[in-house]
Parts: C-alpha cells; structure tokens; sequence
C-alpha cells in the first residue's frame, strides 16, 4: 500500500470506530431519556433519504433500532471501502516469501469460510441458546445480532482473501 491508501485506510476504520459510538451512544440514551426519544426519532422522521425504518421494521424495537440504523448505516460502505482498500491494493514482496505466506492465507480463507457459513447455517433466523431476543436490547444486540455478524464478516473476511490470493498480480504480504 502507498501511504496516501493507509491515510485512507486508517481515516475509514476511524470513521468506522466513531460511527459506531456514536449509534450506540444514540440508542442508549434514546432507551435511557424520553427527551432524547423524542429529539432523534424526529431526526430520524426528518430525513427519510435514509430508510432506518425500513430496516428496522422487523425488530422488536422497531423506533429504537431505527434510531440505531439511522446513525449507524455509514458503517457498512467504510468498512467495504476499507476492507477493498486492505485486500485489494497489492503490496511489493520477493517470491521465496510469498509461497508461506499463500499456504497461511489459504489456510486461514479456509477456515474463516468455514466457521462462517457454519455460524449463518446453523443460526436460521433461530432464537440463540433460548433467549428471546426481544425481551431486552442487550439481548437483541448480543445474542441475535453479533452471532450473525460474525458469521457475516467471517465468510465475507474468507472470500476477499481468496480474491486476494487469486487475483493478479498481488501478494500477500503484511498478514
């Protein structure tokens, strides 16, 4: 990577650290203060070129989970855009190194592809472990959505290293 691509980088995990603090910082308050309920559902009522009720209409807590996706949907497109900018861009490395570095990669796509899918396989849309989800938010967020999160990044994590080892031209160096 040139360092104009790990300014990017690092601005876009930044963005996506602080956005999800502020989402959580939101929501909680927005749970905690009527006041606060009242001011960001309006914000979220007040721009509706962001569907957060849309996403969150199969929730639970359909007005809180909105407020939660309103201040939270740049997390998606900067974590896309860092992570393209991680595997994507190829760095400068000799051969002889390379072919550990691939049987690492390999090793470790496999793996993350397979706790994955077997994590979004096995979860179906399932209440985890008998919890239901829909009695408390930190039961919804931890035991409904970080499960699926997980599994998500996991196979999304395995398939852009596979990119990246077959892709042209580029090496794996700095895993």
């Amino acid at each position: 990577m040139t360092d104009r691509e790990r300014v990017v980088y690092r601005l876009l995990i930044a963005v996506v650290v602080l956005t999800s603090a502020v989402a959580a910082m939101a929501t909680y308050l927005a749970s905690c203060y009527d006041s606060v309920w009242d001011s960001l559902n309006a914000v979220v009522d007040s721009v509706p070129m962001i569907p957060a009720r849309y996403w969150a209409s199969g929730s639970d807590f359909p007005d809180l989970s909105a407020i939660y996706f309103f201040w939270a949907w740049p997390v998606f497109p900067a974590s896309g855009a860092a992570l393209a900018i991680r595997f994507w861009t190829p760095n400068d490395m000799s051969w002889a190194g390379r072919l550990n570095s691939e049987f690492k990669l390999v090793l470790g796509c496999l793996v993350m592809l397979a706790i994955g899918l077997s994590v979004l396989w096995t979860l179906d849309g399932e209440e985890v472990m008998g919890v239901p989800i829909g009695a408390r938010l930190a039961d919804l967020l931890m035991v409904g959505w970080a499960p699926f999160a997980m599994g998500g990044c996991l196979t999304g994590l395995g398939v852009l290293g596979f990119r990246r080892l077959l892709g042209p031209g580029t090496s794996t160096r700095g895993y």
